[in-house]
C-alpha cells in the first residue's frame, strides 16, 4: 500500500469487555485512506455499533440491501449484526470511523433518528475522533465517561445544531449532487452552479469552503480527478475518451491536471495498473 493509502485503527484495552457501569463504551477508533477497488471484509456481521464520517473522495456502503455513494461530509452507521459491505469507489478514499458497545449502545443511536442511507453532515469534527484516539486505549471509569461524551457530541454534530448550520449544511449538500449529477459536462463550473442554485459566488465559496474545507471550484476538479484515475485504471478506453467522459474535453489540460493530481501523465498512471 502506497504513503497516501493507509489505515489506523486504536483498540480499547479490554476489547471484548465493556466496563462496568458504563451504558455506553467507545471500544475502537480509526482513519482509513484507501484506493479505488478496496473492500471490507465482505458480509462480515459485528457485534457493535459502527459509525462512519467521510473526509474525502468517494465509497459505497450497502445498507439494507441497497448501494448508497459516500462522498465527503457524508455520515452513516452500521447497527449489530447487519453486514458490513463497504468499498471504495474514487481514486483516493478517506474517512474516519468509530465502534461503540455496550447495553444502551442501539438505543443511543436510535434515538437520533438518524436515517438509514448515507446523508450529508457537514465535515467530520476530526478533532474530537482524534480525541477518542487519544484516550480510548486508557481503560478506567473516569476516561470511559468522557469517552462516551465525545461519542454524543460526535453523534449531535452529525444532526446539526443550528438552523445557520443546517442550512448551510443543506446548501452544500445540493452543490455536490449538482456536480455529481453533472460532472461529464464539460461546462458545468461554479457559474453555473451557482446559477442553479440561486445564490451568489461569494456566498457559496464562503459557505462551501467553511464547511468543507475546500473551494467549490477546487471540488468540481478534484471529483473529475477522481472519476478519471477510476477509469484510467479500470477500463480500456482511450485517454481522450476519458478525458472528455469526466469533462477534459482538452487533452493538454487533462494531461496537465493529471499529472498535477499523480506527478505523472495519463499514460505513466495506467502503466502502473
Amino acid at each position: 500500500m502506497r504513503e497516501d493509502f493507509f489505515k489506523k485503527s486504536v483498540f480499547r484495552p479490554e476489547l471484548l469487555s465493556v466496563p462496568e457501569g458504563m451504558p455506553v463504551s467507545v471500544r475502537s477508533a480509526g482513519i482509513y485512506s484507501v484506493e479505488n477497488g478496496w473492500r471490507d471484509r465482505m458480509g462480515i456481521r459485528k457485534n457493535f455499533v459502527q459509525l462512519f464520517w467521510g473526509i474525502e473522495g468517494e465509497g459505497e456502503f450497502v445498507i439494507d440491501g441497497k448501494a448508497h455513494s459516500f462522498g465527503e461530509g457524508f455520515f452513516t452507521y452500521y447497527l449489530p449484526l447487519e453486514k458490513h459491505i463497504i468499498r471504495a469507489v474514487s481514486g483516493k478514499w478517506v474517512y474516519r470511523w468509530l465502534t461503540f458497545d455496550g447495553p444502551l449502545a442501539v438505543e443511543l443511536i436510535k434515538s437520533f433518528k438518524y436515517p438509514r442511507k448515507p446523508f450529508y453532515a457537514g465535515r467530520c469534527p476530526e478533532d474530537l475522533f482524534i480525541k477518542l484516539d487519544e484516550g480510548i486505549r486508557e481503560f478506567d471509569i473516569s476516561t470511559q465517561r468522557l469517552l462516551g461524551a465525545t461519542l454524543y457530541t460526535i453523534l449531535a454534530i452529525a444532526g446539526g445544531q443550528k438552523k445557520e448550520s443546517s442550512q448551510n449544511a443543506a446548501l452544500v449538500k445540493k452543490f455536490i449532487k449538482f456536480v455529481r449529477d453533472n460532472y461529464e459536462n464539460e461546462t458545468i463550473n461554479v457559474n453555473v452552479a451557482c446559477d442553479f442554485l440561486g445564490i451568489h459566488r461569494t456566498t457559496l465559496n464562503r459557505i462551501f469552503t467553511s464547511e468543507m474545507q475546500i473551494t467549490p471550484g477546487s471540488y468540481i476538479t478534484n471529483l473529475r480527478v477522481q472519476k478519471a484515475l477510476s477509469l484510467l485504471r479500470e477500463t480500456g478506453m482511450r485517454i481522450y475518451e476519458i478525458g472528455a467522459s469526466v469533462g477534459f474535453p482538452d487533452k493538454c489540460y487533462f494531461s496537465k491536471v493529471i499529472r498535477k493530481a499523480t506527478g505523472m501523465g495519463p499514460l505513466a498512471f495506467r502503466r502502473q495498473f
